[in-house]
């Protein structure tokens, strides 16, 4: 796989967070979903476990993203809990990873 980097996201615990933090570990699969009607970045990629958003893409890292997702290329990409630490900074307490699937045979 093409790894396209480390993305941060920028969520802070929650009581949402909180119920859910059991369920995230290693390798859980995430989903990118692009907010086009966001007010304040029209190209935000909110993260969801399940139906639960965790947190945003951030600015500086979302524009290629976010094409991918609004152009309907979402199912090239893989993004995955890599890191989860409640005790840190809350803007540095889940990491994901994404990264381009290859699919070749």
């Amino acid at each position: 796989m093409f790894n396209i980097g480390v993305i941060h996201l920028t969520a802070k615990v929650t009581s949402v967070l909180t119920h859910l933090i059991n369920e995230l570990s290693f390798g859980q699969a995430v989903t990118l979903v692009v907010e086009t009607d966001n007010p304040y970045d029209n190209e935000a990629v909110a993260i969801y476990y399940k139906d639960k958003k965790l947190g945003y893409v951030p600015k500086e890292k979302n524009s290629f993203l976010s094409t991918l997702l609004y152009y309907g290329y979402g199912d090239i990409l893989e993004a995955r809990i890599q890191y989860v630490n409640v005790e840190n900074h809350p803007e540095r307490q889940f990491r994901v990873v994404v990264k381009i699937k290859d699919n070749r045979k």
